[in-house]
């Protein structure tokens, strides 16, 4: 009986995750074919593994079992990252939204200021507006009362 496998976890590359599926690919057609044929090869995965003989098909299968938990781990892990990456993106995104919500809150309190302004000039030019009318009432007033003085 073999030892049990100490399962690694870190991202595997392209590269060797191409390599890891050729090797599954040629020692499940190895088995298969040393299986069928009822030749079981010496040391089919020497090259591979440079391991010390043992069944060759059982090892094989093993070896084959050993690295499909390779690669799902792998897979799991790969995805895990990619959640933690979202993570940070979501973090960064709520970030900005906080910097926009702030520039937008200063943005309408500088609005009501120069809504405010607008209603004070509204009313200083209203008073104005007045003042002059009432001046001109007056004026008015006035002219009437010395054209009617000079007609007496």
């Amino acid at each position: 009986m073999t030892e049990p496998t100490e399962f690694r976890t870190r991202r595997l590359d392209a590269r060797e995750m191409d390599q890891l599926g050729k090797d599954a690919r040629d020692i499940l057609s190895r088995a298969v074919d040393a299986q069928s044929s009822g030749n079981f090869p010496t040391d089919p995965l020497d090259h591979v593994f440079k391991t010390p003989p043992a069944a060759p098909v059982k090892r094989e299968l093993d070896d084959l079992g050993r690295m499909s938990a390779d690669a799902v781990s792998a897979q799991y892990e790969a995805a895990a990252s990619a959640f933690e990456e979202m993570g940070v993106e979501v973090t960064e995104r709520v970030a900005k939204i906080g910097k926009a919500l702030i520039e937008c809150d200063k943005d309408l309190r500088e609005i009501a200021e120069i809504a405010a302004q607008i209603r004070e000039r509204g009313k200083h030019v209203q008073a104005q507006i007045e003042e002059a009318s009432a001046l001109s009432t007056d004026i008015r007033s006035a002219a009437i009362e010395v054209r009617r003085k000079l007609k007496l």
